[in-house]
């Protein structure tokens, strides 16, 4: 978000903060449980569940009522979700790239670093992300990085610099 020069609608903000603080208590929550059950029991049952949850609000939009409003509401993109469609065996190693080698060992190693730290130094790493992206972005596909960018990876750089010398400061 450019605080100066804002696209977007007040809902997108408020949607960017509700995903913040929902994120923020997945860790409170999921550092209590990882401790308990460990990192990989923690990102199994999390993708379980996610994907039962998916399941649902797929098959809830099917429902002729639900599949009204959210065409009223112009959504017409979360109706009649194929489940399976259009998927073909030629999808099978990018899909399993994407599920297994991205999300799932990115996840595991989130719960397993909540095992050993607090939630968050394990946050460290979301929040380095987008600076991985905008690298790989620039080298992969040659997109330019802008003075924007600039402004905000050193924005992250410095928070994430100032949250590990105030722990170890704390510690010390």
């Amino acid at each position: 978000v450019n605080p100066v020069n804002m696209t977007g609608s007040q809902l997108s903000i408020i949607l960017i903060l509700l995903s913040a603080m929902t994120f923020a208590l997945y860790g409170i929550a999921g550092r209590k449980h990882a401790q308990r059950y460990g990192g990989i029991a923690m990102t199994s049952l999390s993708f379980l569940c996610g994907s039962l949850e998916m399941l649902v609000l797929i098959g809830l939009s099917t429902l002729a009522p639900v599949r009204a409003l959210m065409l009223d509401l112009g959504l017409k993109v979360f109706t009649d979700i194929p489940i399976l469609g259009g998927l073909t065996m030629a999808h099978i190693p990018a899909l399993a790239f994407i599920a297994v080698g991205v999300t799932g060992l990115g996840y595991a190693s989130y719960f397993l670093a909540m095992e050993y730290t607090d939630p968050a130094t394990a946050s460290l790493a979301f929040y380095i992300k987008p600076i991985l992206t905008a690298f790989m972005a620039w080298l992969v596909i040659d997109e330019p990085i802008t003075l924007n960018m600039i402004v905000g990876i050193c924005l992250i750089l410095f928070g994430s610099c100032m949250s590990i010398l105030s722990k170890r400061k704390k510690n010390a």
